[in-house]
Order: C-alpha cells, then sequence, then structure tokens
C-alpha cells in the first residue's frame, strides 16, 4: 500500500504539486539578489540611468510585486501537501524542453535571439529541481530537442541540472556564462516584411565549443537518429522538397503595406500595431490574402492551390495501397462563420473528389477516445488526408502506418516543430519504404522570414546533437538546417542571397577541413621533435651500453663480493643478498659489493616496495630479489648477459624510428589540399558582400559581454 515505485503525472498536474510558501519566497528572493549583483555591475559601465539598468530596475520590481501573487497563486494549487512532503527521491521530466521559458538576469537586452519570455511552470520545475538536487537525489531531463528556439536554451538546461558546475567555474549567471562561450555577430537577414535585406546583431554564436559541449555531455547522453538507426522509411530525393508559388498582386501590394506600417511604428501607438502584429499579418498573407480580406478572389496559383494539386495526385496515385496524407497548418484552423484554410482546403478536395469521409481535421477529435477512433481509421486507411496543427498532431499520434506523404503548409516557428511534424511519418511502423515531405513557400513574402528564423535556431542544434569532429566555433549550418537554407533563398526571390548561403557553407567547411589540417600538422610537428628526441636518446644509450658490454666479464666460476666477502657459491650469496635488502628502505640505496665488473646496489622502489639488485656501470642493470637465493643470483646474471640483445633491440627501434620520423616530416610538409579552392571562395564572398552592400559587416561584434554592451 502507497510503496509505489514510480507516479507519472502530466506536466500540467505536475504545477499542482507546489512547493511550500516558504520554499517559494525563499526562491524568488534569491532571484532579486541576483539581479541586484547584476545591478552593481551594469551601474558601472552605464550609470544609474542606463537602459539596462532601467530594464532590470523594473524587473525586480515586479518580482517584488510577485512574491505576493505567486505565493498567494500557489496556495491556491495547495492540495495540503507540499512537493517537498511527497518523499520524492528522482525526478524525471520527459518533453523538458517545453520548461526552457525560465528567466534569468542579463544586461544584453538589445541583442536579438535572447530569450524573453518566463513562465509560472519554468519557475516551480526549477524550484523542484534544485530542492530534489540539493539533497543528493538525481534528476532526469529527457527530450529530442534540448535547444528548440535560442542557444541560451543550453545555459537554461545548466542551470537546472548543474548548479554545482556553474559556480564551480564562476558562470552561474547567464553574462559570465555567455561572455565564456558566446559571441555576438553581424548577419544578413531578410527584413520581416521581406522587402530587402539588413544586417542585424544577433547572439547566434558558440565559440570555445568543446569545453562548451564537454561541461554539457557531463549531463547529457546524446542520441541522434544516425546513432540508433531506426527502421523509418527514406525519403524520396534524400530530403523535403520546395514548392514555391509566386506571388499575386494583392499580396505584392500587401507587402508594401507592411513597410509602411513598420517605418510608421514610432508615431503609432504599440497598443495599435507594432512588430508583432506586423509579422503575424504578414504570415497570414503569405499563407492566403482572404486570411486578410476575405473579399480578396481566390488565387488559383497560390501555394494553398498547388498543395491542394499535389495532394489530390498522391491520393489518386496511392489508391490502390490506401496511402495515407498527413497536412500541417498552424495559421488559420477550423473556425466556424469565417474564412479559414483548413475548411477551403477540405471543400476543394471534395469537390475534385476525394470523399468527405476519408478527410478528418484533428480538432474534430476533441476527446481521447475520439482521438483514438480517428487514429485507428487513419492507421487502416479509411481517412486518407488528415490535417492538424503542431500542438494538436505533432506530438502523441502514432498514425504512421500508410502515410506516404506529408504537407508544411506554413512553417512553424521552432526547428522542434519541424521536427515533431516530420516525425509523424519518419517512424518506425511505417509499412512504406519511401515517403515524401512537401513544404510550400510563396516568394517575396513573410515565408522567407520564417523559414531563415529556422535557419538561425537550428543551426546550433545540428552542432550540438552531433558527436562529430567540433570545431572551436559554430555557426554554420549542416544536414536538416541546410534545407531551411535552400528555402529561405527560393522564397527570397533573390538568387544572389541562395548564391551567398551556398559560398558561405562551403566555406566553413573548408575552414573546418583547415582547421583539422593545421590541428594535424601541430600533431605532427610535436610528433618530430618527440621522435628527434627519443633517437638522440637512444643513441646516447647505445653508446653508454657498449662500455658495459666492454666493462662486462662473468667469471667462469662463480665469484662475488659482498660486503668485503668472496662468495663462490650461488645460493649463500643469494641468501646474503635476500638479507640485506631487508635493511633498505623504501626508496633508498644501499652499495654491498662487486660482480662481473660492476658495483652492486640495493634499491627499494619506492612505489612498488620490491627490492631490486642493481648492476651499476654507464647504465643502470636490474635484476628481482626474490624469495629464492638461486633464483636472485640468476636474476642479476640475466640482467647482465641481455646488454648485447639489448644494444641489438635499440638499434633496430631506432631504424625504425628513423624511417617514421622521414614519413611524418613529408606529410607534415603537405600544403592544404583545398587552400586554392578557399582563397578562390573568400574572394567570390567578398564580391558577393560588395554587391550586397555587407562588406563594412564581416567582423564579430564582439564576446558577448561588456564589449557587447559597449557595441550595443
Amino acid at each position: 500500500m502507497n510503496d509505489w515505485d514510480a507516479v507519472i503525472i502530466p506536466h500540467s498536474c505536475f504545477l499542482k504539486l507546489p512547493m511550500s510558501s516558504k520554499s517559494v519566497k525563499a526562491y524568488i528572493k534569491q532571484q532579486i539578489d541576483d539581479i541586484d549583483k547584476s545591478l552593481g555591475g551594469i551601474e558601472k559601465l552605464e550609470g544609474e540611468k542606463g537602459r539596462t539598468v532601467y530594464h532590470l530596475k523594473k524587473r525586480r520590481e515586479r518580482l517584488e510585486g510577485n512574491i505576493k501573487k505567486r505565493v498567494a497563486k500557489f496556495a491556491k494549487l495547495h492540495s495540503g501537501v507540499s512537493f517537498e512532503e511527497l518523499g520524492v527521491d528522482m525526478l524525471v521530466v520527459d518533453e523538458s524542453d517545453e520548461f526552457k521559458n525560465l528567466y534569468f538576469p542579463t544586461k544584453m537586452t538589445r541583442v536579438a535571439g535572447m530569450p524573453s519570455a518566463d513562465s509560472l511552470c519554468a519557475y516551480d520545475l526549477h524550484m523542484k529541481t534544485r530542492w530534489t538536487l540539493q539533497r543528493g537525489f538525481p534528476v532526469v531531463f529527457g527530450t529530442g530537442t534540448p535547444i528548440s528556439n535560442t542557444m541560451a536554451e543550453m545555459y537554461i538546461i545548466m542551470k537546472y541540472l548543474q548548479p554545482d558546475v556553474l559556480e564551480d567555474y564562476g558562470i552561474r549567471t547567464f553574462d559570465a556564462w555567455a561572455a565564456i562561450f558566446g559571441e555576438v555577430v553581424a548577419s544578413l537577414e531578410i527584413s520581416p516584411d521581406g522587402s530587402g535585406y539588413k544586417v542585424r546583431n544577433r547572439f547566434a554564436r558558440f565559440v570555445n565549443l568543446p569545453e562548451l559541449l564537454q561541461l554539457f555531455r557531463l549531463v547529457a547522453d546524446v542520441q541522434t537518429e544516425d546513432m540508433v538507426n531506426l527502421d523509418v522509411p527514406e525519403l524520396e530525393g534524400g530530403k523535403p522538397q520546395t514548392i514555391v508559388a509566386q506571388p499575386s498582386f494583392y499580396q505584392k501590394r500587401y507587402v508594401e503595406e507592411l513597410v509602411k506600417r513598420a517605418e510608421s511604428l514610432g508615431s503609432v501607438d504599440p497598443k495599435k500595431d507594432n512588430m508583432l502584429k506586423i509579422t503575424s499579418d504578414g504570415r497570414k498573407a503569405a499563407l492566403d490574402m482572404r486570411l486578410i480580406d476575405p473579399t480578396i478572389p481566390d488565387d488559383s496559383c497560390s501555394k494553398l492551390n498547388l498543395a491542394i494539386e499535389n495532394i489530390l495526385r498522391i491520393w489518386e496515385k496511392t489508391a490502390e495501397s490506401k496511402g495515407t496524407q498527413i497536412v500541417f497548418c498552424d495559421i488559420s484552423t477550423p473556425k466556424k462563420f469565417a474564412f479559414n484554410v483548413y475548411d477551403d482546403m477540405r471543400r476543394k478536395l471534395y469537390e475534385l473528389g476525394i470523399p468527405m469521409e476519408e478527410m478528418a481535421f484533428i480538432h474534430e477529435a476533441d476527446t481521447n477516445v475520439k482521438k483514438k477512433v480517428l487514429f485507428h481509421k487513419v492507421n487502416s486507411g479509411q481517412v486518407r488526408v488528415i490535417f492538424g496543427s503542431t500542438e494538436k498532431l505533432g506530438t502523441g499520434a502514432n498514425i504512421q502506418k500508410h502515410l506516404v506523404a506529408l504537407h508544411h503548409i506554413d512553417a512553424p516557428w521552432r526547428p522542434r516543430d519541424v521536427q515533431q511534424r516530420e516525425g509523424r511519418i519518419l517512424r518506425q511502423g511505417n509499412t512504406n519504404k519511401t515517403v515524401s515531405i512537401y513544404r510550400y513557400v510563396t516568394a517575396g513574402t513573410f515565408d522567407a522570414y520564417t523559414w531563415q528564423t529556422l535557419e538561425v535556431k537550428a543551426r546550433f542544434i545540428a552542432q550540438v546533437m552531433t558527436d562529430s569532429v567540433v570545431p572551436r566555433t559554430a555557426e554554420d549550418i549542416e544536414g536538416m538546417v541546410l534545407n531551411y537554407a535552400e528555402v529561405k533563398a527560393l522564397a527570397s526571390g533573390n538568387p544572389l542571397i541562395k548564391e551567398k548561403l551556398k559560398v558561405d557553407m562551403e566555406i566553413k567547411r573548408l575552414e573546418t577541413l583547415k582547421s583539422q589540417y593545421m590541428s594535424e600538422k601541430y600533431r605532427l610537428k610535436s610528433e618530430i621533435t618527440r621522435i628527434t628526441a627519443n633517437i638522440e636518446g637512444y643513441s646516447g644509450k647505445i653508446e653508454r651500453l657498449q662500455k658495459d658490454l666492454e666493462r662486462l666479464d662473468i667469471p667462469s666460476e662463480f665469484r662475488i663480493t659482498i660486503n668485503g666477502r668472496v662468495f663462490a657459491d650461488r645460493t649463500d650469496a643469494g641468501y646474503e643478498i635476500i638479507a640485506l635488502s631487508r635493511r633498505v628502505r623504501a626508496g633508498a640505496s644501499l652499495l654491498i659489493g662487486s660482480y662481473a665488473g660492476f658495483d652492486l646496489y640495493i634499491q627499494n622502489n619506492p612505489l612498488s616496495h620490491l627490492p631490486l639488485i642493481v648492476a651499476k656501470g654507464d647504465v643502470e642493470h636490474e635484476g628481482r630479489i626474490s624469495g629464492s637465493a638461486l633464483g636472485t643470483i640468476t636474476s642479476l646474471d640475466h640482467s647482465l648477459k641481455l646488454i648485447g640483445k639489448e644494444i641489438t633491440d635499440i638499434k633496430d627501434h631506432i631504424e625504425k624510428q628513423t624511417k617514421r620520423l622521414g614519413e611524418i616530416k613529408v606529410e607534415h610538409e603537405k600544403p592544404f589540399a583545398h587552400e586554392k579552392s578557399l582563397e578562390k571562395l573568400l574572394k567570390k564572398q567578398k564580391v558577393i558582400n560588395k554587391k550586397l552592400q555587407l562588406d563594412r559587416f564581416e567582423t564579430t561584434i564582439g564576446v558577448a559581454g561588456d564589449e557587447e554592451l559597449k557595441a550595443a
């Protein structure tokens, strides 16, 4: 009774197991203390009226005001028993990335790429992980996307799971962490309205990456899809296919209006219009202009209609095998008495011949029982086209059995969402060997900006999640992220941007190869120094051994002098040596006599505490003093008789090392094989940057820290 091995609850219920009011007050007080420490450092740089100081002081005021509110809110959630009283001795959190909105004070308030949100759930989890770890109990986080939005989330993971490591290394605050592991960079970005390009300061680069990942992997066990070798279907063409629609007259005109709105923001009440509203309207316009104005006529060449044609084609092609398709769209979900993309697509597909009962919206399955029935219908081929949003269909939907195609009607904000979406079809249990993924974009609209945002966020995830050769810095992208870049380039409508992306990526690849080449060159240089010294050392030893060989004079009849006495019997001599060895302390050496032209010493090894009989000439020749008297003398004789063989062995070793040295020197002198290609690409990059007027913005703004603050 009540002897549970584990208690499994959803995230929503976890919040209903609150910490005690005492713990909540102490936690928030710690947050205020952290802000006070940050304020002290920033006031010295900016003065009391600095902008960052102003933001932090406002934050401090809000936190102080939140103490009463949050204590009261936790009190409402209180079930009578606090989390501390439950007897929890291990905390396991699945999909831990959902708790990433954990606030931390920072002076980088004017740099893009920084998290700005914080949540009650994150506060609650952080309090509970701190309490659990402080009592020596384990905390386990599980997620497929540890970094889902910004690189600062790696700091948040460490703040949750490695507070002691952050403290030990003096990087407990984010600004201290970022000063070592982050940089603010200037990058070319498409403006949010899609009309042009600008250079923006963004916190979007890891530095000292090997050291950062070494710390991170103290707690992170990274397993990628390639490592686990899952039995999932292959992707047609090796990557998602991008279908580009040209903008309509109405879309072009509306983008121009967005430009004017953006230019007027300074003179408009932020409550009436702001960049968030402009961005939201821009995404809607990129999807379908009828979301802006329902009276605008339907564009037969819109990306929505291109998707409908493609869905119908696949439905007809896979009729015999009952192939199913999944359609993702986060904007314009089903809504009664208003135009929405879902109803428009289903109506058109019905008119083109797909039976209504073979299409379904995930939103219509509003209970777990209804979802189970719907998923069964999809897996059995009764429902062949299912529509849904990332939130409702991106996780927990095992409908992969007959899935042949996935359609991204819009682009989500996070790479995590792309992974979750595509994880529905690229999944074990899919009976198809090959499947297709389609991404639909409208050129010259917010589609370009949205996919670009995915690129900026995903480039870091690719670096962190792969356990390959790690460069010192990470800012460009590989693998799946390249697909996002292609989508951005296609949607932007500027071929020079696509060319720049290709050139930049190839330069990064060659620079990584050159970095590896230089590392190998340094290693070879060290090896040359080591082998040269090795050869010189062994050559000197041969000379000394040769002198000992000339000195060696083992008598035909056994004779050995110990403490002035001559012994003719091996056994008697052995016993005398054993007796004397007991008098020698660890690490000491005692001269006891002579034998075969050498002085004899007893040495007691300080590490093994084993006594040795040593014949000293120009080189020391060691024999082992054992419990056997005869064995001790035999060991001494053997060490002296091996002098000739040792000379031969060392000569062979020197010969091999000399040959190896020659080979290494040849390898060391080889030039970088791709040097000319790299130089050519760097020149090409400069030409492209000049055409894009980016030649003034080719340097890093500075390390994230005091330098960044001054630059901002």
